[in-house]
């Protein structure tokens, strides 16, 4: 006996199908159109038990929306707020990097390190206060963002000395504006055997009543191989460095 599905293609020939099994022997041919019958019917019953099971996305979409997801956590950063009332400002930082203080002075470290870098992180300065004509007599001055009297004539004695700190040249960072040396003094000194080295810049900034604060970015990495970071090296740093630098404010009361 041969069962024809309702709703199937072979059911609505199924008059037709019978009058040709009465005409014609049974064969090959007869076997050939049952097993299509059979297999067709079997398709639109699954294919209707499982109806509405599929997500309403595409394959690709669905994907494509859980890597955005993804990447979102993975940008997400919270920061955190470092005040310090006695020298008179705040920074922002971000939330998952460590923060210690000693002797008034902030330091803030990446949880990120390599191979080859051992350490980035960020320290802040208070060096009280200074007058632009003090500035000048010293090896940089900061004011202007270049060598002092002492810089200046260490250089025209030493016309290719790489002296430091070397200024550089003056950076703007939202409201802020910072004259950025390099102060990469070309050795840890942690031991006489140490293959650690710093790569250094410093931001300075000053209040309205000339308080001089320094922000300095280090690298502290091993020179093995003649190895020098690149840009590309701590790239992830330096842009949270921006984002502090511009994040940096005096407190009213030390501009009064």
């Amino acid at each position: 006996m041969v069962i024809f599905i309702a709703g199937t293609p072979c059911a609505d020939h199924t008059k037709r199908m019978q009058f040709a099994f009465l005409k014609k022997p049974a064969g090959w041919g007869l076997i050939g159109i049952i097993i299509v019958c059979v297999v067709w019917g079997g398709i639109t019953l699954f294919s209707r038990e499982n109806k509405g099971v599929t997500s309403s996305l595409p394959e690709q979409e669905i994907v494509q929306t859980a890597q955005n997801e993804s990447a979102a956590v993975e940008d997400g950063t919270e920061w955190l707020t470092y005040q310090d009332d006695k020298n008179g400002y705040r920074i922002q930082y971000p939330s998952n990097w460590s923060m210690k203080v000693a002797a008034s002075e902030p330091t803030f470290t990446s949880p990120r390190t390599t191979s080859k870098i051992q350490q980035i992180n960020i320290r802040i300065r208070s060096l009280g206060r200074r007058s632009p004509a003090e500035a000048q007599t010293l090896w940089t001055d900061t004011f202007q963002c270049a060598p002092g009297q002492k810089g200046a004539e260490w250089l025209e004695q030493h016309p290719t000395s790489k002296w430091k700190p070397f200024p550089l040249r003056k950076e703007v960072f939202g409201d802020n504006t910072y004259c950025m040396l390099d102060d990469s003094l070309g050795g840890y000194n942690e031991s006489p055997t140490s293959d650690l080295d710093t790569f250094v810049r410093k931001f300075v900034i000053y209040s309205s009543e000339n308080n001089e604060i320094t922000i300095s970015f280090t690298v502290i990495y091993h020179n093995a191989n003649g190895y020098i970071p690149t840009e590309a090296d701590y790239a992830p740093e330096w842009e949270r460095l921006k984002q502090m630098l511009t994040s940096f404010s005096f407190l009213v009361s030390a501009r009064q």
